[in-house]
């Protein structure tokens, strides 16, 4: 018999997906009708869109206005009893706290619901891969495009690529200022990041030019505070770096996140390093300090690993950009390349994990042994 109509075991704790699911019904999302009635391998995917997060802040009678989606996460902690995060995403602390709050008993949903989510188009079952997620020092974020073909949390696309259909299928989904095409500027990403319900967007910079970048970001943020884009705003710096991100200190702009830029086309990760530890010492340890493409190498995973306060986010595209030539061109072949993407992020994300060792040190373990 198939493990699908099996009865789930009353006894177990409920996950996260469980809590996801059982909140969905109590506010009227449609969770549950997501994984069931999905035809996709990513729509299935459970997330909390800003409305979803407005309507359980308003329930508390916690006014959204000027509040970005991780403002109004933490005032919601707040309201149940829970320290603040940062603006993260619920855990499942939260979740088990507000169902609790809500006065619903939490329970295990049946694993019909739970499995097809599980197989709902992450390169691993969603439990295992939100443990490596949730274990990570930096948010691993993926650029590039799979024809939506996999599940991933995190996802960044410039202007000129972003799409309502790729952000429906990503919790997380930040708009790129597509910097190199002049045609583009702050309005039209701001813009974008409005239409598509983006939770950040990257403000436009000058390529190697500090002085036009920092005034960029100046009048960007100028513009963001009269736009109806409510997101959060990633500032790019250029080099110098430390110098960039004092000047915009300078002018008053400091709660916002910094993301170092201009080293997408460095070969090897030292210049990346350094410019993090320069803008990490100017900016301090509690701002949000993000790569722009910077790849995720093994020694700069080694270095996270050593100093996971360096970063707090990344993104790339090579999973996608370096697939295995060798795939014959003809319809699906972006299938088997999303299929090798997702190995090597589920790889990738593990070395920035303390589930990483050093070869030197690894035991050999059988295949598909336990770890």
């Amino acid at each position: 018999m198939s493990s699908l109509s099996k009865a789930p075991s009353q006894n177990k704790s409920p996950r996260p997906v469980d809590l996801r699911i059982q909140l969905g019904d109590y506010f009227k999302f449609p969770f549950r009708e997501r994984v069931l009635d999905s035809e996709s391998n990513t729509t299935a995917a459970i997330y909390f869109l800003r409305s979803h997060v407005e309507e359980i802040a308003a329930a508390y009678d916690i006014n959204p206005s000027g509040k970005t989606k991780r403002h109004l996460y933490d005032a919601i902690r707040e309201e149940i009893g829970r320290p603040p995060q940062d603006g993260k995403p619920f855990s499942q602390d939260d979740l088990l706290a507000l169902v609790y709050d809500l006065g619903l008993t939490p329970r295990r949903e049946p694993a019909l619901v739970t499995e097809l989510y599980d197989l709902s188009g992450a390169p691993v079952g969603g439990k295992h891969l939100y443990t490596l997620l949730e274990a990570a020092y930096v948010d691993v974020i993926l650029g590039g495009n799979d024809g939506q073909r996999m599940f991933w949390p995190s996802r960044i696309q410039p202007v000129h690529e972003a799409t309502g259909s790729y952000r429906d299928a990503c919790s997380e989904y930040i708009v790129d200022s597509s910097f190199k095409d002049e045609s583009i500027n702050n309005t039209d990403a701001l813009d974008t990041a409005a239409d598509l319900g983006a939770d950040a967007v990257v403000l436009a910079d000058v390529w190697h030019d500090m002085k036009a970048t920092v005034d960029a970001l100046v009048d960007g943020v100028a513009h963001f505070e009269s736009h109806e884009y409510d997101g959060e705003v990633i500032l790019p710096l250029q080099p110098p770096f430390g110098e960039c991100a004092d000047r915009l200190l300078d002018h008053g702009i400091s709660d916002f996140a910094f993301a170092i830029g201009g080293l997408k086309n460095e070969n090897t990760d030292q210049p990346k390093l350094s410019a993090a530890r320069e803008v990490r010492a100017v900016i301090g340890d509690d701002a949000h300090l993000h790569g722009l493409g910077f790849g995720l190498t093994p020694p700069l995973a080694t270095a996270i690993r050593d100093d996971p306060d360096l970063l707090d986010s990344l993104d790339y595209s090579t999973p996608i950009r370096d697939f295995d030539t060798s795939v014959k061109a003809g319809d699906e072949r972006l299938s088997v390349v999303a299929a090798q993407a997702s190995s090597r992020l589920i790889e990738d994300v593990r070395l920035v994990t303390p589930f990483a060792q050093d070869a030197t040190t690894q035991q050999h373990l059988g295949a598909f042994g336990d770890d």
